[in-house]
């Protein structure tokens, strides 16, 4: 049973001949009954569970219709699950004042990495630097959405997205061929 990320291991079989006479697990009859009713106990467990994941966002999954009408989200089932609950926890974190952090943890969900929010109050500019993530973090289009409606209107913001350039590859590798004789991934040469 899998309990928001938590997983349960019992073995109901074994739990349900401890509670009767150990004679009972010598009878045909009283094995077929209780391997019929464990299976159905654990149905039921994992029924119970899902039920239950459905009482937070994060693991939420067909509960999260819901959360995203009582924010005020129109559910869009074309688009991944993850996405839609980025959006209805920016809205859930983005209720109230806003703060350097608000907006930081706005855009933090969305990306699902960390951010750096910087406030440029003569220019009339909030930068916005994803620091945790490389390259355009998908659903920019929800989060731009959501940072005009919390940052007020006579401000501006500016998105800044991290790249790995050329050069910054040039310190590690001699040259193109060198990096691709490594056989890393795009990921794998971020980390080496």
């Amino acid at each position: 049973m899998k309990y928001l990320g938590t997983t349960v291991e019992r073995d109901i079989k074994r739990s349900m001949f401890d509670y009767g006479p150990k004679e009972y697990e010598e009878l045909n009859e009283s094995v077929a009954i209780i391997d019929t009713e464990a299976t159905e106990f654990e149905l039921l467990h994992t029924r119970i569970a899902d039920v239950l994941n459905q009482f937070n966002v994060e693991s939420s999954t067909w509960g999260l219709k819901a959360y995203e009408f009582d924010v005020g989200v129109t559910t869009n089932p074309n688009k991944p699950i993850d996405q839609r609950k980025s959006v209805v926890v920016s809205k859930l974190r983005g209720a109230g004042v806003t703060t350097r952090e608000l907006i930081e943890n706005v855009s933090e969900a969305y990306a699902n990495a960390d951010v750096e929010v910087v406030e440029d109050n003569p220019n009339y500019n909030v930068i916005v630097k994803f620091v945790g993530v490389l390259g355009i973090p998908p659903n920019m289009d929800d989060l731009e959405r959501s940072l005009r409606e919390i940052i007020p209107a006579h401000m501006i913001y500016t998105l800044v997205f991290l790249y790995v350039t050329y050069d910054m590859l040039l310190g590690k590798y001699a040259d193109y061929d060198a990096l691709s004789s490594t056989g890393f991934t795009y990921e794998e040469i971020l980390v080496n």
